[in-house]
């Protein structure tokens, strides 16, 4: 049986912190007395980078950027002031690099700082950002212009192959057959010059059922770089919801669990 149970915890302060802007910037609310003020450095997304260090760590902010840490957070540092975007709603870590240099980092994440719906992005949704300096220095990549109306809201680098996972569609009143680009699971085999949507079908097949990618992880062992996950949700048949494993870089997929699954607990 499942039961709720109070723990009385005490947490320390260890990264960025929310800040607190005029109303005319973003209307806001959730947040206690925030009614009058956005919200910005929402944390979306941690990274650890045991190569660089057992106290590097990188986190990516709704509105304020990726920041690092080589102390275990005792101190943080800016990465991307200067990136046409702040809002950053994924990273990860390219494994094959034995250095742990090379990161790559998904652009546009939905706020909760607004008065009421639609909700809008933190930042403008650009694709994706790379680094292979350890994250000193990070660069666009021109191959995302294909999916730069959607949060990316997963990434995954292994090598020449890069995938990015999209999610929410940037005009709330387009719908995704006349949205431009169609949300879903980006594939690049030239380390991120081009993208191309990966094809989907009717199960029982080789491939994705078509709908929003809402989660996407590599394999951590270098050794099967070629294996990732995609979590799918079918907005026509929920039984095809869940989620999809590949072990040929995204050449073809198989379901790992759908439908409703059973926790535990």
């Amino acid at each position: 049986a499942i039961a709720q149970v109070q723990i009385d915890q005490n947490f320390i302060s260890q990264g960025p912190s929310p800040k607190f802007g005029p109303l005319q910037i973003v209307g806001s609310g959730d947040a206690d007395n925030g009614a009058n003020g956005t919200v910005a450095g929402a944390i979306q997304t941690i990274l650890l980078d045991p190569m660089l260090g057992p106290n590097t760590m990188f986190i990516g902010s709704t509105n304020g950027g990726i920041w690092s840490t080589t102390d275990g957070g005792s101190t943080w540092t800016p990465l991307t002031n200067n990136q046409a975007s702040l809002s950053i709603a994924s990273l990860a870590l390219d494994t094959t690099d034995p250095t742990g240099k090379t990161l790559i980092a998904g652009v546009g994440v939905t706020t909760s700082g607004n008065w009421g719906p639609p909700l809008g992005p933190g930042g403008r949704p650009t694709g994706l950002l790379y680094s292979t300096d350890g994250g000193a220095d990070w660069a666009p990549l021109a191959g995302a212009t294909a999916f730069a109306d959607q949060s990316v809201i997963g990434v995954a680098a292994r090598g020449q192959t890069i995938l990015a996972a999209t999610f929410e569609e940037r005009d709330p009143t387009l719908t995704q057959a006349n949205n431009g680009n169609s949300y879903g699971l980006y594939i690049s085999t030239d380390s991120g010059s081009s993208f191309s949507l990966v094809p989907t079908c009717s199960p029982p097949c080789a491939g994705l059922p078509s709908g929003p990618v809402t989660a996407l992880v590599a394999d951590p062992d270098p050794a099967h770089s070629k294996t990732f996950y995609a979590a799918v949700t079918s907005p026509t048949d929920p039984t095809q919801s869940g989620v999809y494993v590949t072990h040929d870089s995204g050449a073809h997929w198989k379901p790992f669990f759908t439908g409703s699954t059973t926790v535990n607990g």
